[in-house]
């Protein structure tokens, strides 16, 4: 079993409750003031954190560069952009605090995260579900033609 550490208060629109902050080992004994603000949630079925950070999803985000043909000393124009889930590439350009966010799942969801007895393919298919907080700002869909050839 592993835990995730999760925003309690969102106070500025960067931050949304349930953005996961990190996963910890069932061992790991958070302080008084991390469960005072935080909240945690268990996710059975993972021998390790590692496992559990494996089977998160990955927003993918990378830095890509407009080059000349011509040698010079400046550097080329270089941004971030991301790729959403059908392979197109989009312009990054307002990061959220965290990428991720659990309490996206339901409750029901949640519960049979929980659940020693749910199956492992079950459990990477539901943290699959995690949203990915880069979609939330519109600034971040001018798409980058390209990228997607």
């Amino acid at each position: 079993m592993a835990q995730l550490l999760l925003i309690r208060n969102a106070n500025t629109p960067s931050k949304k409750v349930g953005d996961i902050i990190g996963v910890f080992e069932d061992t790991h004994k958070f302080s008084d003031r991390e469960q005072d603000n935080y909240y945690i949630e268990k996710v059975a079925g993972f021998k390790t954190a590692l496992e559990l950070k494996q089977a998160l999803p990955k927003p993918k985000v990378a830095v890509v560069y407009r080059s000349t043909a011509v040698w010079t000393l400046d550097r080329p124009e270089e941004k971030e952009v991301w790729q959403d889930g059908d392979g197109k590439w989009y312009d990054f350009v307002k990061s959220p605090k965290k990428l991720l966010n659990f309490y996206s799942l339901s409750i029901e969801e949640r519960k049979t995260l929980a659940d020693p007895r749910t199956a492992l393919a079950e459990r990477i298919i539901l943290l699959q579900k995690c949203e990915n907080r880069i979609k939330e700002y519109p600034e971040n869909f001018t798409e980058v033609k390209d990228l997607n050839v």
